[in-house]
């Protein structure tokens, strides 16, 4: 018998309760961004918070939501579960730690960015730098350049009489 607990049926049995079209509305409804959902199917782990939010809105078990078991609407089952509530703080704990997981994710990716930028302008600066030096060598030996700064006179010495 196959698990129906993998992140895709987990996710498809919110998608399906919340009555979104597909991910992308379910994200929308949980005000996540499609990036956490993707995220958390590439991890393998989908937030409870998520499951306990789409089943307190729409009165979906909880146990269907995570484990396929039972019917979907708790006054549709015939047994009961006796499963402790997760509390509102719990649930604020857990939406606030996926924000700053995303948020550290996206400034991880700027620092990557900015780290390749980085290294791009350094090579740059350096390409420059020996293109600078070889004119300025090769202007070193050419003949027809004028060494004499253009404000500054021809200096002469007068002739002496001996």
């Amino acid at each position: 018998m196959q698990s129906a607990t993998t992140p895709d049926d987990i996710l498809g049995r919110l998608v399906l309760a919340s009555g979104a079209k597909n991910e992308l509305g379910l994200a929308a409804f949980l005000g996540i961004s499609a990036q956490s959902i993707y995220n958390a199917r590439k991890k393998n782990k989908i937030p409870p918070a998520w499951g306990v939010e789409i089943s307190k809105t729409f009165n979906v078990s909880s146990d269907w939501i995570f484990f396929g078991r039972g019917s979907m609407h708790p006054q549709n089952s015939p047994e009961t579960t006796d499963s402790p509530p997760i509390c509102s703080r719990c649930i604020k704990l857990e939406n606030k730690l996926e924000k700053v997981e995303n948020q550290r994710d996206d400034l991880a990716a700027e620092n990557r960015r900015l780290w390749k930028e980085n290294a791009a302008l350094r090579e740059e600066n350096a390409t420059l730098r020996e293109r600078q030096r070889k004119e300025d060598q090769a202007s070193l030996f050419d003949e027809r350049k004028d060494f004499r700064r253009n404000d500054e006179p021809l200096q002469t010495r007068p002739l002496s009489r001996e």
